[in-house]
């Protein structure tokens, strides 16, 4: 997603509307993931600065080099550790091929709602009560 232009994030380009919901909503967890580490001010301020047309091309930074000098990891490192935190907040696989039917276990619609509650009031608490 992260060198995605915006009509490829939107759906513009493939009018696949549940591709648009799930980056919507992926992109949505890793700013919540970004906000646990304090991270979403530098993020925001790193992209907000840097020049559009800048004066020496040869320092031109894509939007991966920008993402992994605020993370301070590589794309791998922090997928990584995403997927993790996503698994252990939401008890999800964000890639986990879906088993057969025999196999599958109910889902606690509860239990992740809750946690999922819980996680985006700290948020606002952290962003707008700051």
């Amino acid at each position: 997603m992260i060198n995605y232009s915006w009509d490829e994030f939107d759906g513009q380009e493939t009018k696949n509307v549940c591709q648009v919901a799930v980056n919507y909503a992926l992109s949505n967890f890793v700013m919540i993931y970004l906000q646990k580490n304090n991270l979403v001010q530098q993020m925001v301020t790193a992209f907000k600065n840097r020049p559009f047309v800048p004066l020496d091309t040869s320092e031109v930074k894509s939007n991966l080099q920008i993402f992994e000098e605020v993370v301070k990891d590589s794309i791998k490192n922090f997928t990584l550790k995403f997927d993790l935190w996503f698994k252990s907040q939401y008890n999800f696989d964000l890639y986990k091929e879906a088993s057969s039917s025999a196999n599958n276990t109910s889902v606690d619609f509860t239990k992740l709602f809750q946690n999922a509650w819980v996680l985006l009031y700290e948020t606002n608490d952290n962003i707008f009560k700051s």
